[in-house]
């Protein structure tokens, strides 16, 4: 009876592990999305800013 529970044991980890792996990979895509975001975030308000004090050079 006790093989028996290892091996449905063992399975039930191979098929979580696998899980586990496949959210690592979402993860990593997801954080560099994120980091390519906030750069490109940066930037806009950085040209928004600087947009700005053009306009209000004109004034």
């Amino acid at each position: 009876m006790i093989e028996e529970l290892l091996e449905c044991y063992r399975d039930m980890l191979l098929v979580n592990f696998r899980r586990v792996k496949e959210i690592n990979k979402g993860r990593a895509y997801y954080d560099s999305l994120k980091d390519l975001s906030s750069k490109n975030k940066r930037k806009f308000q950085i040209s928004l800013m600087e947009c700005h004090k053009d306009i209000q050079g004109l004034k």
